[in-house]
């Protein structure tokens, strides 16, 4: 290991555990590990419990509603 390296990893080291986890992240990604777990923040966690409690109730958009809205909304 480079002194480059183990000295990202002593000033990463001492940040919050969230910030660690997203540096970690990156470092993973950036090394080609498509493992690397995704880090929801908590408003990212609430939508999605609250889109899967949508499906789980039937609350669902056709196919052509999908494809309208992402030729208006997507990139």
């Amino acid at each position: 290991m480079t002194e480059l390296l183990k000295h990202a990893f002593a000033v990463a080291s001492a940040l919050p555990d969230e910030q660690q986890d997203e540096i970690a992240g990156v470092l993973l990604g950036l090394a080609g590990d498509d493992s690397a777990v995704i880090i929801l923040t908590p408003e990212e966690r609430a939508d999605l419990a609250e889109a899967l409690e949508e499906v789980e109730r039937g609350e669902t958009i056709s196919l052509e509603e999908a494809q309208a809205n992402w030729a208006e909304y997507g990139s």
